[in-house]
């Protein structure tokens, strides 16, 4: 795993982490968010959203503005990527 990227917000008590991996010779990218929000550490990876890593520094700065939590990271995940790749 290769750090691209890292944000900071909330005073440090939340961090956004971009990185890549190699996957069957592919680079994808990922995501870690690490809380101390609530007085204890929590974080969440996603891996694998996707080979584009313009989409996947896109998406970093959204989750960081929008300060999405470590519990809904997959969540906020899942829908981002939905609706980025559904035809209407």
């Amino acid at each position: 795993m290769k750090t691209v990227k890292s944000i900071e917000t909330a005073k440090g008590k939340l961090i956004y982490t971009l990185f890549s991996e190699e996957n069957n010779g592919t680079e994808t990218y990922g995501i870690t968010v690490m809380s101390t929000v609530f007085g204890e550490n929590e974080s969440s990876t996603v891996k694998d959203i996707t080979s584009r890593r313009e989409f996947a520094e896109k998406f970093l700065y959204i989750l960081a503005d929008n300060l999405v939590l470590p519990s809904t990271l997959s969540e906020v995940t899942e829908e981002y990527v939905t609706a980025e790749f559904t035809v209407l």
